[in-house]
């Protein structure tokens, strides 16, 4: 009697018979990284850092992450860029595992945070089941996943704001991404993004379709408040002075009580009470407003003139002698403007701070326009404001950083045009995340997973893998970057070690790990723990005080085999530790670095150049800084020019509060070099 076997599978909405070998061959995948793999190298292998670097597994199939590397790993979709979000293991630990059902078809990429060299391609696939025939009696039926699956598209928070209009309010918002299958076309949102949403609340609804036919949707509020209706309100107006001829311009100030979106309206009107002139002036923030008025053809007698400022419902009146000359006598030309300078009172400020900007249009009266604008680090612009110079030229504003602002490197452009003249100016100033409350705990270099329970490591043989138990107490959520740096005796860098990521309230441990390199010099080996917001060339400061610990390293030890004819077990012959003398960190003549100048002051930029003799293309040279009081306060990394030279600019920080002697110290694999310059700007 012959037998099928038949494998009933739901896809596309279809009832198809599959085979249960085609479907298994996909429905679970088990990943592992590459041993040592905690310390580069592996990438520039065949099979990479994880294996298998390409995965497959069918959609609704089981993705287990294996880690049974001695160093802690973590599997998260995205790369070093950027996450994702399909997964997350968090730390996985030396021997635990983490699984994770494909819900999601395509191609995901995947990283571990911890060392961001180790990448791999996980790719999910539908299954379509084919039919497959047994010849026996018996008829087996049994389901086939995928089953149906729904898009979930990412919700979004419900908008409240006041109107811009009578009728309501222009609202923008980001469209939400979907996932679950493969969606057929972009996410649709009703009412679109930018459209005028009339005052009160309206859903907002956004589907998403896939490659089944299934529709997925989220929805959220957008609400609109009307403007506020003021019944105290107030307006103030006043002339810059009590006389004016018609050869001058007029100025007014004043103020309103509560802003409702409207423009101050002014008039002119003169001693007939005839109207002569009108401007309309915006109130800042603070409720003033000001506007600069002149005499047109209007103006035909001399007299008292009145003002009256015109703000909802509200008047308020001022008046001002007006005397017109129908000769006037020859006006002494004043000399253009020479130059115009802005500039900010230090080069750095944290998100939520007030930046005050000083600018200056020298040789020039009062009364002339300057143009300011303000770039974010992404090149949006963030301010536009017209400003006028007082009597001798200077004009300030005070620009407030929002702490939801992008950190980074701000532009201030300020340009000021005439028939006579035309000058522009620029100045930068960094912005940076407020520093995070963090404290790190006591670091523990520990063998095998790094866990507070492994043996501690006080000596480690050269080819060793070192782990960094990092005790972390958060009270905030913020960015942090933590380095590891490893330096042998002679001070030549064996390793860096580090993690960076957002970090919630919690108490938590991070291990961070590294090999020393077979070719590390023995002695003393100094261990250097610091904690940033981020990188310094992207603005990062430091968190905390830096942590200095010493590791002794010693040779690996050599192990020879002697054989036996006599079918004895070879007996291991193990050659004693050569005695190494300590070997003094000399200055390297194959390498040399000074600064541009021997003294420096506070918000001044060092200029650091030197040149690395017979470079050929390998390694970065890493730049530090010691302080007069023998701290570090500067660390970077860069790679030389083609012809060896390199010149690196430094910005003084925050950190440098300490004046005196200052150190240079410069590393190119086993080269060294230093120089000191003096800094004045400290306590």
């Amino acid at each position: 009697m012959n037998t099928k076997i038949f494998l009933l599978g739901i896809v596309f909405g279809m009832i198809s018979v599959g085979s249960m070998s085609a479907y298994a061959d996909h429905s679970e995948v088990t990943i592992v990284p590459a041993q040592g793999s905690g310390s580069p190298g592996c990438e520039e292998v065949e099979y990479g850092c994880f294996i298998p670097g390409v995965a497959t597994v069918d959609l609704g199939g089981k993705v287990i992450f294996l880690n049974d590397d001695s160093a802690a790993h973590t599997f998260s979709a995205g790369t070093p860029e950027g996450m994702t979000g399909e997964f997350d293991t968090s730390m996985v630990m030396a021997g635990q595992s983490y699984e994770w059902t494909a819900d999601v078809a395509g191609e995901i990429d995947y990283f571990c945070m911890v060392h961001p060299w180790m990448v791999g391609v996980l790719i999910v696939q539908e299954v379509e089941a084919v039919e497959e025939e047994v010849h026996d009696e018996d008829t087996i039926i049994a389901p086939v996943l995928p089953e149906n699956i729904i898009p979930k598209l990412t919700s979004l928070s419900d908008i409240t704001l006041p109107a811009t209009f009578t009728t309501g309010s222009k609202v923008s918002y980001s469209i939400p991404t979907a996932r679950g299958g493969i969606i057929t076309a972009p996410v649709s949102c009703t009412p679109l993004p930018d459209s005028l949403f009339p005052i009160g609340s309206t859903q907002v609804t956004c589907t998403a379709t896939n490659q089944i036919g299934n529709t997925g949707m989220t929805s959220f509020m957008v609400t609109v408040n009307p403007i506020p209706t003021v019944t105290d309100q107030t307006v103030t107006v006043l002339a810059g002075k009590d006389n004016y001829t018609s050869i001058e311009p007029l100025f007014v100030t004043g103020s309103v009580g509560t802003i409702t979106g409207d423009t101050v309206n002014i008039e002119v009107r003169d001693n007939s009470n005839k109207l002569v002139g009108i401007e309309q002036s915006t109130p800042k923030e603070s409720g003033k407003y000001s506007a600069v008025l002149t005499s047109n053809e209007l103006w035909t007698e001399s007299g008292t003139y009145s003002l009256i400022a015109n703000y909802g419902n509200v008047l308020a009146l001022d008046s001002f002698e007006f005397e017109l000359i129908d000769s006037p006598e020859p006006i002494v030309e004043q000399s253009a403007p020479t130059a115009l300078s802005v500039s900010t009172e230090n080069s750095a400020y944290l998100l939520g701070e007030s930046i005050l900007i000083d600018l200056e249009l020298s040789g020039a009266d009062s009364g002339e326009a300057i143009l300011l604008e303000i770039r974010d680090s992404q090149n949006n612009q963030v301010l536009l404001q017209s400003l006028n110079t007082d009597g001798t030229g200077h004009s300030d504003i005070a620009y407030q950083l929002q702490p939801s602002q992008d950190p980074g490197l701000y532009s201030i452009i300020a340009t000021s045009k005439a028939d006579e003249w035309n000058y522009s100016d620029t100045a930068t100033f960094t912005a940076i995340m407020p520093i995070p409350d963090v404290t790190i705990g006591e670091i523990t270099p520990t063998i095998d997973d790094g866990t507070a329970d492994g043996m501690i490591a006080d000596s480690l043989q050269t080819g060793d893998m070192v782990s960094f138990n990092t005790p972390i107490v958060s009270n905030s959520t913020s960015d942090v970057l933590i380095t590891v740096n490893v330096f042998d005796s002679q001070d030549t860098p064996l390793g860096l070690a580090y993690f960076k990521s957002k970090i919630v309230n919690d108490e938590f441990d991070i291990v961070l790990g590294l090999q020393i390199p077979q070719d590390a010099a023995p002695g003393m080996a100094t261990v250097y723990i610091n904690t940033y917001t981020d990188w310094t060339e992207n603005g990062g400061v430091a968190i905390n005080p830096e942590q200095v610990s010493f590791i002794e390293i010693s040779p690996s030890s050599v192990t020879d085999l002697e054989l036996s004819s006599d079918g004895v077990e070879p007996v291991p012959i193990v050659e004693p530790e050569p005695i190494v003398e300590p070997i003094p960190v000399t200055i390297s003549n194959t390498i040399s670095v000074q600064t541009e100048l021997p003294s420096y002051g506070m918000g001044d930029t060092i200029s650091i150049s030197g040149v690395v003799s017979d470079y050929d293309g390998t390694n970065q040279v890493i730049l530090r800084i010691i302080s007069s009081d023998n701290n570090l306060i500067q660390v970077d990394q860069f790679t030389p020019n083609t012809d060896g030279t390199f010149l690196n600019n430094i910005p003084i920080g925050k950190l440098w509060t300490m004046s005196g002697e200052y150190t240079v110290m410069i590393n190119h694999g086993s080269q060294y070099s230093e120089t000191t310059f003096h800094f004045t700007g400290g306590n």
